[in-house]
């Protein structure tokens, strides 16, 4: 009512999500039945309804339930006020607000909980006096047969196409009667998912297809991939997996123009083989506390194997010698400790284990500073003691990764040293470190200064630098400048995508954040690790070919022009400064330059056929078969003679392969900074 009094002529007021009264809203108390009665609206009904269906896809929380249900409420007070709703009204508010917040199986269960039948029963008599013969769907992927539904169909695109209830409805009803038409008693999946897909093209739904058609892989495809030729890095399964998944992440987790953005060329969406995974992790296991010999070791393989469930990439560990050094005894448990830790994050040999990258990561510190030695004493031990327990355990985690890299796939072992004091640092390991880079069992890097210790990487997204300054064209630096800004918004529009995907698995509990939470506190007791600070999920975009887009416009490469290296750094400035200035909660936002293979390579089949004119530019072959952005990393064994030799860590810039050089092109025309 207008004066605040509900229909009985009392002070009305409504309440908020919490249950709060609120002035001047006016609360639900009555619902309007189908035949006309009257009855009371309770939300615990609502709240045990939406409950049954979210059992009903294994995600009844009873809580959750509960507060949609007030949500639920809320909204009808805001709409309705004073005015019953109607049972029906209701029931589509609560489907509303679930697909609104995300809840899609859940509401998608709720409607057809509280679906009237839409199809007759089978053998009843129809209109014209015949029997309806019982229509049947054969579903490959579920292995049944089972009777047809048109209520499912219609609730499919109500909740997943966005369409009205009542076109959806109609939609379902016409798929029923061609499908009846065909005169058989079992049609297949598939069909029906044609006749809907025609029946949308028929009514102007065009943009509802990409949500509704099958993901199947044609038959040819499928041969292609079974039977592939040569030795593949994967069996078949699971690149067939992989594509039917990718296929899925295109059509359904991004929008269409960031997925048309990708297919084209302008931008490459890692990780779309495995939506809802995070794609990369690094815990920093510097924060020790007491621990226990061999609880230790039990707990952190319990920590490994618990993580890699929720994660696509490699999984690093930083500082495992300080998380298991208060366990170390003498010199010889320290021995005992790294081989033991190796053989157990070891796996099984394969034909493909050196053409992959390390799944698991082991980051140890080649030295250890006095304030951290005094933190890991442990019966009475001395700094001086305590360094040389760490030293046994990195000598042997070398030696046994050299020792068993030939047999096994064993983690990449990563020495840490601090910058500015490399050299030292790499010395008193160089008998059992040269050894192990020159098999590719270990690496060099920079321990980390400062930062979250845990750094969760949850989309990377590579944007097309490259391809704008061709588009550009020559002396047009703003028209490449002002380019910028819209394609790192795509590429934030990709990322946040997939981050939304990994924010609601942590919301049911099975997201790799949630995951890392839960088994700290299951190996408390035998490893009490401490991983302080705020863990969020990083988009990280990489842009690549800036060199070559730098080498378009000026025709001077950065490192022999000036006025090319000052537009590079206007260009990466450019490009920070269109990323969010405030991220969101649960999220970081990178600007990270980097190899990026699979991405260099879709960009540079592209534009070699789209820029004729920028195969020199880019660095291309003669026949378009080598391309490249960026370097290739050098051996392991030179970039540990650089480290021992120079001030930093950081492998040189090499001249480009010579498989991606034309003869008109200049040395290092295909090398962009990294």
């Amino acid at each position: 009512m207008v004066d605040g009094r509900d229909g009985n002529g009392r002070e009305g007021g409504g309440r908020d999500a919490d249950g709060a009264a609120v002035p001047g809203r006016l609360p639900i108390r009555e619902v309007v039945r189908g035949d006309g009665g009257r009855e009371g609206f309770d939300p615990a009904r609502l709240a045990r309804s939406i409950h049954r269906a979210a059992v009903a896809v294994g995600q009844g929380e009873l809580l959750l339930a509960e507060e949609l249900a007030a949500l639920v409420a809320l909204v009808l007070e805001e709409e309705h006020g004073a005015v019953a709703p109607a049972t029906r009204v209701v029931r589509e508010t609560t489907e509303r607000v679930l697909m609104e917040t995300g809840h899609h199986d859940v509401a998608r269960s709720y409607i057809l909980l509280h679906a009237a039948p839409a199809t007759a029963a089978p053998g009843a008599t129809a209109r014209d006096g015949s029997r309806d013969a019982p229509l049947r769907v054969a579903s490959p992927g579920r292995e049944c047969i089972e009777p047809f539904d048109a209520a499912k169909i219609a609730t499919a695109l109500l909740v997943d196409g966005g369409l009205k209830r009542a076109e959806a409805a109609a939609i379902a009803a016409a798929v029923e009667r061609q499908a009846r038409a065909f005169g058989r008693e079992v049609v297949s999946a598939a069909t029906v998912r044609q006749l809907v897909a025609a029946e949308l093209l028929a009514r102007g739904c065009t943009d509802r297809l990409a949500g509704e058609q099958g993901l199947g892989l044609p038959a040819a495809e499928v041969e292609a991939i079974a039977f592939q030729r040569g030795m593949a890095l994967e069996p078949a399964p699971l690149r067939l997996g992989g594509e039917l998944l990718r296929r899925f992440a295109l059509a359904r987790l991004l929008e269409p123009v960031v997925a048309q953005a990708h297919l084209n060329g302008d931008l490459h969406v890692d990780g779309l083989a495995a939506p809802g995974q995070a794609l990369a992790a690094t815990l920093d296991l510097s924060q020790v506390r007491r621990a226990s010999w061999p609880g230790a070791l039990a707990g952190l393989l319990h920590l490994v194997h618990g993580l890699e469930a929720a994660l696509h990439g490699p999984l690093e560990l930083w500082h495992v010698e300080r998380a298991l050094a208060p366990a170390f005894a003498d010199d010889a448990r320290a021995g005992d400790a790294a081989r033991t830790l190796l053989l157990a994050l070891a796996d099984a040999p394969s034909p493909r284990s050196h053409a992959e990258p390390p799944r698991r990561v082991l980051g140890v510190g080649a030295d250890l500073p006095t304030d951290v030695a005094e933190s890991l004493f442990r019966r009475g031990g001395a700094p001086a003691a305590v360094r040389e327990r760490l030293h046994a355990f990195v000598v042997e985690l070398l030696e046994q990764a050299v020792a068993a890299a030939p047999h096994l796939r064993v983690p990449r072992v990563r020495v840490l040293v601090d910058p500015g004091d490399e050299e030292r640092e790499l010395l008193q390991l160089a008998a059992p470190l040269q050894p192990a880079l020159a098999l590719g069992a270990a690496d060099v890097a920079h321990s980390a200064q400062s930062g979250s210790t845990v750094r969760v990487v949850g989309a990377r997204v590579a944007l097309n630098i490259a391809r704008l300054g061709l588009a550009a064209g020559r002396r047009r630096e703003s028209a490449l400048l002002d380019a910028l800004p819209e394609l790192v918004e795509r590429g934030l529009s990709a990322g946040a995508n997939q981050l939304r995907v990994l924010l609601q698995r942590d919301e049911q509990g099975v997201g790799f954040l949630r995951r890392l939470r839960e088994l700290l506190r299951e190996i408390a007791r035998d490893l009490p690790l401490e991983l302080p600070g705020s863990h969020a999920y990083a988009l990280v975009l990489v842009p690549v070919g800036i060199d070559a887009a730098i080498r378009a416009v000026t025709e001077r490469d950065p490192d022999e022009c000036q006025d090319a290296a000052r537009l590079r750094t206007e260009l990466l400035a450019r490009l920070a400064a269109a990323l969010p200035a405030n991220a969101a909660a649960g999220t970081r936002f990178e600007l990270r330059e980097a190899a990026f293979p699979e991405a260099e390579q879709r960009f540079g089949r592209a534009d070699f056929l789209r820029f004729p004119r920028g195969r020199d530019v880019l660095g291309l072959a003669h026949d378009g078969a080598a391309f490249r952005y960026a370097f290739d990393p050098l051996p392991h064994g030179q970039a540990m003679a650089a480290a021992v030799a120079g001030p930093s860590v950081r492998v040189p810039r090499p001249t480009p392969h010579p498989a991606a050089r034309t003869g008109s092109a200049r040395p290092g025309a295909g090398a962009p900074h990294s």
